[in-house]
């Protein structure tokens, strides 16, 4: 069972590696590919230069803020607070429960056993690791959430996040459960290959 640790250990650390992606890229990053003609990308270059100089600080702030802001809904997913909006799939619970099946068919490859010992390792392990998965990465992405300053606001943008921990304590729990059912399989069928 120690092997089974070891797997959500493994699992939990790329859910912490990718919950940090949208607060690391605050503090550091930029956009790193610009697509379209080369009209297209001088414009996007020179964004800023017909903008007043003492207002383009401020918008700076909010372009900076909006690309946070797209980047975390990217990783986290959730909904907006009015009715009228709708849910933001993320990419965590999708990654989380890959993750959990390539895990799966590497502790069958590596853990020597009986079936059911390899299984047991393979399903306790992604369902530990895939609740982590969801649970860090989406706490730590949404610490990334930049707001824009008051002064920097021209129209309506989205500026405070929040996050419901009732709901992504269920929701880490299911994550689990799937991801330790993409894990079983995929070690059962990698396990029985290997025969």
């Amino acid at each position: 069972m120690v092997n089974a640790g070891k797997v959500a250990v493994a699992i939990a650390v790329v859910g912490v590696a990718i919950g940090l992606v949208p607060l690391l890229f605050g503090f550091v990053g930029d956009t790193h590919a610009l697509y379209g003609s080369e009209e297209a990308i001088d414009r996007y270059d020179n964004r800023f230069e017909d903008v007043p100089s003492e207002q383009r600080d401020q918008a700076e702030q909010r372009e900076a803020a909006q690309q946070q802001q797209s980047l975390v809904r990217f990783v986290v997913g959730g909904a907006g607070a009015t009715f009228s909006s709708s849910y933001y799939p993320g990419y965590l619970q999708i990654l989380a429960i890959l993750v959990s099946g390539v895990v799966g068919a590497l502790v069958a490859v590596r853990v020597s056993g009986e079936t059911s010992e390899v299984l047991l390792t393979a399903g306790g392990g992604a369902l530990v690791g895939a609740f982590l998965f969801v649970f860090l990465s989406a706490f730590l992405a949404i610490q990334g959430w930049e707001t824009v300053p008051e002064a920097a606001r021209q129209s309506e943008t989205v500026s405070e996040a929040s996050l419901r921990y009732g709901a992504l304590l269920i929701n880490s729990i299911v994550i689990g459960v799937l991801g330790a059912v993409a894990s079983v399989g995929s070690a059962f069928f990698t396990h029985q290959l290997g025969e």
